[in-house]
């Protein structure tokens, strides 16, 4: 009779509890995105911003289920105000002055990113550059391991799968670019430009043939102002040339000079303004050599 008795109270217990967590997903899928983000952003506040994206993450990810559009939609834009924004002044200034290091001093930048991650952890602006840093400085793998980890706790973070691109191809893993790619959320019109960048960059290690490498130099033409595009136009050039399907000529260096020209003397703001390119005017060098040998 005991045993019984056991077993009829753990079966009521399971059925209540089962009952309590059916009632709680219930409530907080009648909540509104408002309440939802309100108290992500109370808990951003009480510096627990990793709680907080992971908590508008798996509502986002609920009300996509539920077919909830535009409800997972205002979810997503919250998110990401959660996950870039910053709370202290000592974690922006950290993060500023790596900034500021950057081109001059990539390994002194990292250093300050990192203390600027250390204030304030998973705070997007901050761990992104931190990405973009490794790979300028050439640490690949570290950049694709931390990139993974960011789409992990945000996955619908355009900028993260767009930094987990740039480190895949840094790795020259094309295959596993192509995995990336694919599973990439919509790309929005800022970051369009990088992946056309990228799209040059893998058809040139690709060994593409003439028709994709003319495709991939159409989509960059309109990119004047873009030190990078007539670096990749360049070498795209030279992957046509190799091939002798039509003749060029001697291989074109209007856009090698236009590239020097850009990077040599930047405009005010370039560094700002094409931010999300990691190795922005960092073939400078390389590309002076390869001009020399044809002179």
């Amino acid at each position: 009779m005991k045993i019984s008795r056991g077993l009829f109270f753990l079966l009521g217990l399971a059925t209540a509890l089962t009952a309590f967590l059916s009632e709680t997903r219930v409530a907080r899928a009648m909540e509104s995105e408002k309440e939802l983000i309100e108290k992500a952003r109370q808990l951003l506040l009480q510096k627990e911003r990793v709680s907080a994206i992971a908590f508008l993450t798996a509502s986002a990810q609920r009300e996509n289920k539920l077919g909830n559009s535009v409800k997972a939609k205002s979810l997503i834009q919250a998110l990401d105000e959660v996950a870039n924004t910053f709370i202290t002044d000592k974690a922006q200034q950290s993060y500023e002055l790596g900034l500021s290091l950057l081109e001059q001093d990539p390994e002194q930048a990292l250093s300050k990113l990192e203390d600027a991650a250390r204030v304030e952890p998973k705070n997007f602006v901050v761990e992104l550059q931190v990405v973009r840093t490794h790979i300028i400085l050439g640490q690949c793998s570290e950049a694709a391991i931390k990139a993974r980890a960011l789409i992990g706790l945000n996955p619908f973070s355009a900028d993260a799968h767009l930094v987990l691109a740039q480190s895949v191809l840094c790795l020259n893993d094309l295959a596993e670019f192509k995995r990336v790619r694919l599973a990439a959320v919509p790309i929005p019109t800022e970051n369009k430009i990088y992946w056309e960048l990228l799209s040059s960059q893998e058809a040139v290690l690709s060994g593409a043939d003439a028709s994709t490498l003319e495709k991939a130099k159409a989509q960059l033409r309109d990119l004047d102002k873009m030190p990078e595009s007539h670096y990749w136009i360049w070498r795209l050039d030279q992957n046509l040339s190799k091939m002798k399907i039509k003749k060029i000529g001697p291989l074109p260096k209007q856009n090698a000079d236009k590239y020097l020209a850009l990077c040599k003397n930047p405009a005010k703001g370039l560094q700002r303004l094409y931010s999300k390119e990691p190795l922005l005017c960092r073939h400078v060098i390389e590309v002076e050599n390869q001009i020399k040998t044809l002179e």
